[in-house]
């Protein structure tokens, strides 16, 4: 072992970061909820609250620096199945969310696209037709769903 700068030098066997990388190809996803950063704490718990109950296996996950995590799934359908199924939010924030590449640098890479609620407050009652509403949200950016307006209390 040769040390450097007072560190020493670490040698893996090429085995074992080839078939963890090779395993999060396949199972594994980057992400971020937008604004702060939450706790690994924090996200671990929404996890267990918004996605075990949709999913066969168990999920691991990983903080790895500027607010991102790795979620590694025990099997590819589930990971498949969250990625389809977003987008996510954590109360208003919303969850950046890619798949896992070998690539990813949490130092560098910055969420070009991110899901957003829209709140349209004071839209004309014979404007929130399905239709209507859709023109709208294409126009802010790509129309991924609505919700019902609450009642004020």
């Amino acid at each position: 072992m040769k040390k450097l700068d007072g560190l020493q030098e670490v040698h893996l066997p090429p085995v074992l970061p080839s078939m963890d990388a090779l395993s999060l190809a396949e199972k594994g996803l980057i992400g971020q909820f937008t604004g702060l950063w939450y706790s690994p704490r924090t996200v671990q718990r929404w996890v267990e609250r918004n996605w075990t109950d949709k999913i066969q296996g168990k999920i691991s996950i990983r903080f790895c620096g500027k607010g991102y995590f790795t979620f590694h799934f025990k099997c590819k359908e589930d990971k498949d199945f969250i990625f389809r199924k977003g987008p996510y939010f954590m109360d208003s924030r919303g969850l950046y969310l890619i798949k896992w590449t070998s690539d990813f640098d949490p130092e560098l890479d910055v969420p070009n696209v991110v899901p957003v609620w829209v709140r349209l407050p004071h839209l004309l009652i014979h404007c929130w037709g399905d239709e209507s509403v859709r023109a709208i949200g294409n126009v802010v950016g790509k129309y991924i769903d609505h919700s019902e307006p609450k009642e004020n209390m």
